[in-house]
């Protein structure tokens, strides 16, 4: 994130909440922060974080930069931990064998159809 990026950053912030100071300083802070991600992360959990969380009758505490780097941080991790776990289990599809064939099943036939045919079998009554 540029200066002007943090500035603009700032500046959507104080335009939801005007507890977040638009200056000098603060503009500063937020860059110094924030300066390794993206400006369309950062402004993401902006927005989530107005729109989503839930205040108490204590109101909701203005949002910091310190709080936007923790979020963008559970949102790395948690999307780490998806990625960890789509993966393992596609390599946990990959050993595993396939079942092997039921010898009661005629070839060429699926086990749905032989199923279905023994159910019919079973019900069909003779006239």
């Amino acid at each position: 994130m540029t200066p002007d990026e943090a500035k603009a950053l700032v500046t959507y912030a104080n335009q939801i909440d005007p507890r977040v100071q638009a200056n000098a300083s603060t503009y500063d802070v937020w860059h110094y922060a924030l300066s390794k991600y993206p400006l369309p992360i950062a402004k993401a959990v902006v927005l989530k974080y107005y729109a989503l969380t839930v205040s108490d009758d204590t109101g909701l505490p203005a949002l910091t930069p310190g709080l936007i780097r923790r979020r963008i941080g559970q949102e790395i991790d948690r999307a780490q931990g998806q990625r960890s776990a789509i993966e393992a289990t596609r390599q946990h599809r990959e050993l595993e064998a396939p079942p092997a064939p039921d010898p009661d099943i005629p070839e060429g036939m699926s086990r749905y159809q032989h199923y279905m045919r023994q159910a019919q079998a079973a019900t069909h009554m003779p006239d």
